[in-house]
């Protein structure tokens, strides 16, 4: 009966190291499992990080260029808009100069006018002294004398009326050039007037497409922004979860099947080294990581290379 019982629990506890051992063998593997999932999510995140980060920097490089596109067609416009001014100045001096010289055109011809009134009436009057008699003359004039110097005086007005209605003449032809002249440079001056607020039109419209292109970008950025965030929360959460369970790891395995320690070299676990990040603060770990350091070494290798 002693030995049945020593048999049945010799048994038994064989069976329950047995179990104990596989028990601790399947939260090794289930642990394990785990980690490489984990590990494998982290590289995810950190390789969709990289991608929003590449698709971050060049949004940023747009947003840039576009501010400074629109900043160029703020000044554009606000030199447009000066040249407008000083354009509308110059049509409004050169309304002036039209006016004065239609003013001057306007006395010119009212003094021809009047000339010609006057010199017919010198006419009519040199006319009649040489109808009068000899008889009439002497009546008229205390000698002849007086009589030649005043047929005289009237010959000499009438030259003298006669010379300045054509220097008026004259003077109406260069004024109507000058109006002439004047009209045309007005006319320019208005045709690059509506040019000028053409093209201000046509700035303002690609300002406000660039804005609204802006504005887009601007929003896309955040949302990158946003997106990393996320990712590296949840790269977060998953080292969190990564580094419990390779603690849960280090409890259950057996320790027993980890190689003796022994003094000797460290070599590399491929044949051609080519490191892609070294350990600790490198370029890109306060990019990627959140601690800021990158806890281990990378080597770029083809897959499929055999690791020591």
């Amino acid at each position: 009966m002693h030995k049945k019982y020593l048999k049945t629990f010799l048994v038994t506890g064989i069976f329950l190291v047995s179990a104990t051992s596989l028990h601790a063998q399947i939260n090794v593997d289930q642990l394990r499992n785990e980690i490489e999932q984990k590990g494998s999510q982290i590289q995810e995140l950190e390789n969709e990080i990289r991608e929003f980060q590449v698709e971050l920097d060049k949004t940023t490089v747009e947003a840039q260029t576009l501010q400074k596109t629109i900043s160029n067609l703020e000044t554009t416009t606000k030199k447009i808009s000066t040249d407008i001014n000083v354009t509308k100045t110059k049509i409004d001096t050169t309304n002036l100069t039209l006016e004065e010289l239609g003013i001057e055109i306007n006395e010119h011809e009212r003094l021809v006018i009047q000339n010609k009134k006057a010199l017919a009436q010198a006419i009519r009057d040199i006319n009649e002294r040489e109808n009068e008699s000899l008889i009439e003359v002497m009546l008229r004039t205390e000698n002849m004398s007086d009589a030649w110097s005043e047929v005289e005086n009237l010959v000499s007005f009438q030259k003298s009326l006669q010379d300045g209605t054509e220097n008026l003449l004259e003077n109406i032809e260069i004024l109507a050039d000058k109006q002439g002249a004047t009209e045309t440079q007005k006319q320019r001056l208005e045709r690059l007037e509506r040019e000028l607020k053409g093209q201000k039109q046509s700035v303002e419209t690609t300002k406000q497409e660039k804005d609204s292109i802006l504005k887009e970008t601007k929003n896309k950025e955040a949302e990158y922004q946003r997106l990393i965030a996320i990712k590296q929360e949840q790269k977060k959460q998953f080292e969190q979860a990564l580094f419990e369970y390779e603690s849960q790891l280090k409890e259950v395995i057996d320790r027993t099947k980890l190689p003796t320690q022994s003094p000797g070299t460290l070599v590399w676990p491929v044949e051609n080294v080519r490191i892609t990040q070294l350990f600790g603060k490198t370029v890109d770990s306060e990019r990627l990581y959140t601690s800021g350091t990158h806890n281990g070494v990378d080597f770029g290798v083809p897959s499929g290379t055999a690791v020591k």
